[in-house]
């Protein structure tokens, strides 16, 4: 094996072809801040749009935000942000 070849198979992180999260070939992204603010980077639609419950059409099935006061903050492209009283997040299919 030549000195390149050992180079690069030393530092070489395939990770690096894989898809970023929340792109089509990616998965859902879903950061939680605290109890307040959840973004969701994969969001392909509202399921349903309640003060206690938002739903979202994600890759993986529907992701509901559960809670008090929800509203959306931000929803550009994929990217949502619900905000309020974060109780439950969870997956359903």
């Amino acid at each position: 094996m030549r000195y390149v070849d050992k180079l690069k198979a030393l530092f070489f992180d395939p990770s690096f072809l894989s898809a970023p999260p929340g792109t089509a070939l990616g998965p859902t992204d879903v950061t939680i801040t605290g109890r307040g603010c959840v973004e969701i980077v994969g969001c392909k639609g509202i399921e349903a749009y309640e003060e206690t419950r938002i739903s979202l059409r994600v890759k993986e099935g529907v992701l509901s935000v559960c809670g008090e006061g929800l509203s959306l903050k931000t929803y550009r492209q994929n990217r949502i942000a619900v905000c309020g009283r974060i109780d439950l997040v969870r997956f359903d299919r």
